[in-house]
Formats: structure tokens, C-alpha cells, sequence
């Protein structure tokens, strides 16, 4: 009798799909009912772009070597099904927080679920680099952490982990004014879950930069008159006021 299971997907089978699709840094893959993300080499457009970001194949090296490091310290980060030189296939994580937020999909569990998520990825010693809301997924289920990059680290320091607290709640309040009432949820999350004192250090951190803020007001200011609603500048005072005027 025949056998009609279906097997997983082998990565050269997963590799050649990928191969397939349209040109694109990132792109959605489904092979065999199973949904993919593939994540490819960036290209950039000029020597300026080169020069501020770097060598992008050792960048995409960096991520890949990262992704599993970070997986064999048990992060929650996409599974790497497949991987060459230029592409990498992961798991699909879910629906990224940003979008869920704009959609208006998003709950305070999953949000509570995400301050938790991210002070137990520093409990196994690591910090995400740039943990906007934008790299944080739900699968129903559970948080998935996505774009390790440049500031990702291994051995993270204390200043390392409050620095990652205060990007993610930065880029809470760099949305429309209408979502702010969203960071309370992953603030509270995060504390609940904190285990190495980095609250108290977030706080600490924040008031220190207040040089940051110094340095940001020019730039909120013309975003103000502008009426720019989005604006990563105008967001730094918004993160200080929040986390110095937040009771631990």
C-alpha cells in the first residue's frame, strides 16, 4: 500500500521554491502547506547606503550565524529550515505587533505577552539590538523575535538590556499618538517578568540621556510644524517622560 504521507520539506527543496520567487529582500514562500519567510542578501543602491550599513554579506552572515546561536540558547526566533550564501529560509513567526497595532488586532495579553517575552530573551543573557514593535511576532500562541542585526549580542550587558527596554517603548510612541496607550501593557509585562533588576536600570538609563532628547528637540520640533505624525524624534521625549514618571 502506498504511503501518502507527506514529508517535510528538504532545505534544497526549500532553497530551490525560493529560488523562484520574484527579486525582493524579503518574501513569503508556502511549500507543502507550510508558510516561510525567505530573507535574502540586501543589495544597496549606492555607495552611501554601503558605506552606512556595511558589508551586506557580512551582515546576512552575521544574522544567520546569530539566528542560531540565539535558537541553541532556547530565543524565541524563527527556525531556520534552509540556508546558502544569499538566502535564508525561517518558519513564518506570525503577524508582526506593528501590524496588528495599525489593523487593529492587537490585545493587551499579547502585548503584556511581549514585555515577558522580551525580559526572559534577556534572562538567557542576550539582547535583540533594536527590538522595535515592528520585530516582534505572534503566532496565537507565542512572541517570536525577528531581524537580529547589528546590535544583537550574546553576552549582553546590563546597559545592553535597558537599552533594548527603551528602543522597543520608543518605537511604540514613534506610532500615531492614538496607539501610546499600548506601552503601559509591555512595560508591565516586562516588569512582571523581569528577573535581573533591568527596570530599574531602563530607568536609570533614561534619565541619563537626556542629552538624547536634547539633541532630538530641532528635529521633533520641525516634525511638530511639519504635523508629521510618525516621528522617532518627537518619540525620545515621549519614552523619557514615560519611564521617569512610571512607578516600579
Amino acid at each position: 500500500m502506498t504511503d501518502m504521507t507527506e514529508h517535510p520539506a528538504s532545505a534544497d527543496e526549500l532553497l530551490n521554491a525560493a529560488g523562484q520567487l520574484s527579486t525582493g529582500r524579503i518574501k513569503g514562500l508556502t511549500h507543502k502547506g507550510t508558510r516561510y519567510i525567505v530573507k535574502s542578501v540586501e543589495h544597496h543602491a549606492s555607495l552611501l547606503d554601503r558605506v552606512q550599513k556595511g558589508d551586506p554579506d557580512k551582515a546576512f552572515a552575521r544574522e544567520l550565524a546569530l539566528l542560531t546561536d540565539f535558537a541553541a540558547k532556547g530565543a524565541p526566533v524563527p527556525h531556520v529550515a534552509a540556508s546558502d550564501t544569499t538566502r535564508i529560509v525561517m518558519t513564518h513567526s506570525g503577524e508582526t505587533l506593528s501590524a496588528m497595532v495599525t489593523q487593529g488586532s492587537i490585545t493587551a495579553h499579547i502585548l503584556t505577552q511581549a514585555g515577558r517575552a522580551l525580559a526572559r530573551l534577556h534572562a538567557l543573557g542576550l539582547a535583540h539590538g533594536r527590538p522595535a514593535i515592528r520585530d516582534l511576532c505572534w503566532d496565537g500562541a507565542q512572541i517570536t523575535f525577528i531581524d537580529l542585526e547589528a546590535g544583537a549580542k550574546l553576552r549582553a550587558t546590563p546597559r545592553d538590556q535597558a537599552r533594548d527596554v527603551i528602543l522597543l517603548l520608543n518605537s511604540v510612541f514613534a506610532m500615531a499618538p492614538e496607539h501610546h496607550h499600548i506601552a503601559p501593557h509591555i512595560w508591565a509585562g516586562y516588569q512582571a517578568s523581569d528577573s535581573l533588576g533591568v527596570c530599574a536600570r531602563t530607568r536609570a538609563l533614561a534619565r541619563r540621556l537626556w542629552w538624547v532628547e536634547a539633541l532630538a528637540w530641532p528635529a521633533s520640533q520641525l516634525h511638530r510644524i511639519k504635523g508629521k505624525i510618525r516621528s522617532e524624534f518627537r518619540a525620545v521625549a515621549r519614552t523619557r517622560a514615560f519611564l521617569l514618571q512610571t512607578r516600579l
